[in-house]
């Protein structure tokens, strides 16, 4: 009788072990529950070897059990070696990301955030279940750093009362607890989730300060507008800082102090960036030599390079006001001849800059001066190569086309890279006060920027987007290449090789987009007709591309 009862509570602990290893393995959030059925069954099973211990030593007592034993002994020295290197990895948080741009790991900034938590942060996330797993894959990232973070998640369907106690007004919020203060974010972007972590840790909105050495306006001058003014306002506590909406790629902030005066503030985005992307040096230094060019760009008022400030180099403006024509429903407010002047005025603009002498600014070595067309095939061909997770031949074969038909470079200047209206402030008057988002500036052939305006502003390229140059007044294409004949002397015969160029760039551009959604890195909720209209919006911009240079003929 005492037998069975051993053998029962011997089978008892064998079950109880790998009910262990099971809830470990496949319910990561109850641990807990893993160690107690993991400690019940080793005092079971030592239970069984305490009371057994004779049956146990006859059993091996044998010849034949002997060379069984060895067996034994050399399988469970084997288990436990794995049971001990699985152990010691478990207490390890250590991931590795072999992606080129370091896509799937945190940033450094983030990681110095939570390697200094000398407290416990909670972070709850009200959500519906179906959408825990999205939340628990972002904030597992968080808490492999460190063990002071522990997650929550909580059904707003299930659990209103906690709900109403966190003041949560959306699906997918998260809170961050710490000492008595909490933070919430409606947002897991890492940016967002960072920002948030901050703000709760030191309970006070950050401040930002910047060196000198950058060419910025003197502390003591009496120039009540310039550098002096901010510096004195650094002394009260009283800036806030908020994030200008619309842009994909670096962070750009609108910076306030008590007075009412406003600054922009850019830097780079959190996460792992490529070592020549997102240089804000250059940026600055591109905006500051064109200072005096008669091409409108913001009055640059200082450059941090100190990394230990906000996590990155950063620049300060001047704030431009005005209209930024983002999105139909702004152009449409606008009067038809305020639509045409600033037609006129962006066309205006890029042929001023187009004629600025590169050396007298100070920027003939801002980039190669030969061979742009050339390099930016090159290089857009291996990015489409490195995202594309399906077959496009469309986009290979006018990729070739293009690469036959390069047309000479007609001189040097300076190519903004990413022109089209929305990357300007306009005046209530039409005019052009200052042109954004110098981060693609380089040397090379200007003409691809007016291809651009025309690409850009194509319904067809949009994936059926209404566009704001779509609404009357704005100038067409042949408008376009006629006002810009009329500011510069450059051939423009050709200029439909530069227009499928910026047609087929763009399909690259969101063949890398549909492949992220379509992978499932940016996120399991996406829309499955959206991921598709992406995929299809690839073909359509790539044909644009072959029809544009069709239309050369069989000039060289």
């Amino acid at each position: 009788m005492i037998n069975k009862i051993l053998d029962t509570i011997g089978w008892l602990g064998t079950a109880l072990v790998c009910a262990s290893v099971a809830v470990w393995f496949f319910q990561p959030d109850s641990r807990e529950l893993s160690r107690g059925l993991a400690i019940g069954g080793l005092a079971c099973t030592l239970t069984y070897i305490l009371g057994q211990w004779r049956r146990i030593a006859q059993v091996f007592a044998g010849r034949q059990a002997k060379l069984g034993s060895i067996t034994t002994v050399s399988i469970i020295v084997v288990i436990g070696i794995l049971v001990a290197i699985n152990y010691i990895a478990s207490r390890q948080s250590r991931r590795w990301d072999f992606t080129a741009a370091k896509q799937f790991s945190l940033s450094e900034q983030t990681r110095r955030v939570l390697e200094n938590l000398d407290a416990p942060v909670t972070a709850k996330v009200f959500t519906r279940e179906e959408e825990f797993d999205r939340y628990r894959l972002r904030l597992d990232q968080y808490s492999h750093l460190t063990t002071q973070l522990s997650s929550e998640y909580i059904d707003l369907d299930r659990e209103p009362a906690a709900a109403r106690e966190y003041q949560i007004q959306a699906y997918g919020t998260i809170v961050f607890e710490y000492e008595g203060r909490i933070e919430r974010v409606t947002s897991d972007l890492e940016q967002d989730l960072t920002n948030a972590l901050i703000k709760v840790i030191e309970g006070q909105e950050k401040k930002v300060y910047f060196v000198g050495g950058h060419g910025e306006k003197d502390t003591g001058s009496a120039d009540r507008d310039g550098y002096n003014s901010i510096a004195g306002a650094l002394t009260g506590d009283n800036f806030t800082f908020e994030q200008i909406q619309g842009g994909h790629s670096n962070l750009t902030f609108t910076v306030r102090d008590g007075s009412g005066r406003q600054w922009v503030l850019r830097r780079p985005p959190l996460g792992h960036i490529l070592a020549t992307a997102h240089d804000m040096v250059r940026e600055h230094r591109v905006i500051s030599a064109l200072a005096d060019s008669g091409v409108p760009v913001p009055a640059v008022v200082g450059l941090c390079e100190d990394t230990t400030v906000n996590g990155a180099p950063f620049y300060v403006m001047e704030f431009v006001d005005g209209i930024v024509v983002r999105d139909v429903a702004t152009a449409a407010t606008l009067p038809i001849r305020i639509r045409e002047r600033m037609g006129r005025s962006l066309v205006e603009v890029l042929g001023r800059l187009h004629s600025v002498d590169v050396d007298t600014v100070g920027l003939g070595d801002l980039g190669r001066r030969d061979g742009y067309i050339e390099r930016q095939l090159r290089r857009w061909r291996a990015q489409f190569e490195q995202s594309t997770t399906r077959e496009v031949p469309r986009v290979l074969e006018v990729h070739e086309t293009l690469v036959a038909r390069i047309p000479p470079q007609q001189g040097v200047g300076i190519v903004h890279g990413d022109y089209r209206i929305d990357n300007t402030i306009m005046t209530s008057d039409g005019e052009i006060a200052a042109v954004l988002d110098w981060e693609l500036c380089t040397l090379g052939d200007v003409l691809s920027d007016v291809a651009a305006i025309v690409a850009y502003a194509d319904e067809r390229a949009s994936g059926g987007q209404p566009l704001p140059m779509s609404l009357e007044g704005f100038p067409s294409a042949e408008e376009v290449r006629s006002l810009y004949a009329a500011e510069s002397e450059r051939d423009l015969s050709r200029l439909d090789f530069y227009l499928a160029f910026n047609y087929w760039r763009l399909a690259c551009i969101v063949e890398g987009v549909y492949s992220r959604y379509a992978s499932g890195a940016m996120g399991d909720d996406a829309d499955p007709a959206t991921v598709s209209a992406f995929g299809d919006r690839v073909l359509v911009v790539a044909d644009l591309a072959a029809e544009a240079v069709a239309r050369l003929g069989d000039s060289r």
